[in-house]
């Protein structure tokens, strides 16, 4: 084996590359356009939360609402996004 064919045999296949790269895309407009349909309080808690890693004192403090509402508006929009989620993906 010469090292240009053994360099060859090593680089990854850019056609399946580029199609991991638009599926991954596709996910996130996919996602986005879910987010999207939620409550806006629901979408609010959810991005700031999951996407934002901020913890619930501090939506808390952002939002100006108390914790435990935080954590009610999540628990909503989580099981809401999961119903919108059946059968993605089949």
């Amino acid at each position: 084996m010469t090292l240009e064919s053994a360099m060859e045999a090593s680089r990854p296949d850019e056609a399946l590359v580029v199609a991991g790269q638009m599926r991954e895309v596709e996910h996130r407009v996919d996602l986005a356009g879910i987010l999207a349909t939620l409550a806006p309080e629901h979408r609010e808690v959810l991005v700031l939360r999951e996407i934002q890693g901020l913890a619930y004192g501090e939506i808390a403090q952002m939002l100006r609402v108390p914790q435990g509402t935080v954590e009610s508006r999540l628990h909503r929009a989580r099981s809401a996004l999961r119903e919108r989620l059946k059968g993605y993906g089949s």
